[in-house]
């Protein structure tokens, strides 16, 4: 019988908030993407900004039905699927990497 241990597992935590503090002169919250990983933390402005009445906080994202908010719906999934992709493809390297490497990946930086 094998056993299979697993000691450098490590969790990866995408979720979506509203950056309240940041409010925009024409009353739009920016969206910031949050990635957790080994008690480490990134956030990243996604670059879309909407009305704070527009975002359901539960299910961290833009409610309702319109064509908008399925448009942006997709924005963040697609995003959340690149966050996903860069990890796999870090942990297909073996290589130590943190969140600041995911998001340097995110952001063009090249580190390797």
């Amino acid at each position: 019988m094998l056993n299979y241990y697993f000691t450098d597992i490590m969790r990866l935590t995408v979720s979506f908030l509203l950056k309240k503090s940041r409010v925009k002169s024409n009353g739009e919250t920016p969206v910031y993407v949050r990635i957790v990983m080994n008690n480490q933390r990134v956030e990243l402005s996604v670059g879309v900004s909407i009305e704070l009445e527009c975002w359901d906080e539960k299910s961290q994202r833009v409610d309702g039905n319109s064509k908008l908010a399925r448009v942006l719906n997709n924005k963040l999934d697609k995003i959340k699927t690149e966050i996903f992709d860069i990890y796999n493809q870090f942990n297909a390297f073996e290589k130590d990497f943190d969140v600041t490497d995911i998001k340097n990946r995110i952001l063009n930086v090249n580190i390797w």
